[in-house]
C-alpha cells in the first residue's frame, strides 16, 4: 500500500466511531491519546467535519477493538466481501 493510498479519506460512519467509543466508556481525550492524535482531530473525525485515512482508521479500530470496516459508512464497503 502506498503512502499515498493509507492517507486517502475513506467513507466513515462517524455515529459508529462515536457509538463504539462510548461503548468502550473511552472520553475523545483518551481515544486520541491511544491512537496517537490530538482530542481535536478526534473531534473533527467523530462529528464528521474530517475524515481519516486507512492507516487512522486502522489505529482507532485498533484501540476500540474492532475491525476497520466497522468504522466505514456500507457505501464505502459495497463490493468488499467480509469475513
Amino acid at each position: 500500500m502506498t503512502t499515498r493510498e493509507r492517507q486517502r479519506p475513506l467513507l466513515q460512519d462517524h455515529a459508529e466511531l462515536r457509538r463504539r467509543r462510548l461503548l468502550a466508556g473511552m472520553s475523545q481525550a483518551a481515544l486520541a491519546r491511544q491512537a496517537g492524535i490530538g482530542v481535536s482531530h478526534a473531534s473533527l473525525i467523530e462529528s464528521g467535519r474530517r475524515s481519516a485515512g486507512v492507516e487512522l482508521l486502522g489505529r482507532l479500530a485498533g484501540v476500540l477493538g474492532c475491525e476497520v470496516g466497522d468504522l466505514m459508512a456500507p457505501e464505502a464497503l459495497q463490493g468488499v466481501s467480509r469475513p
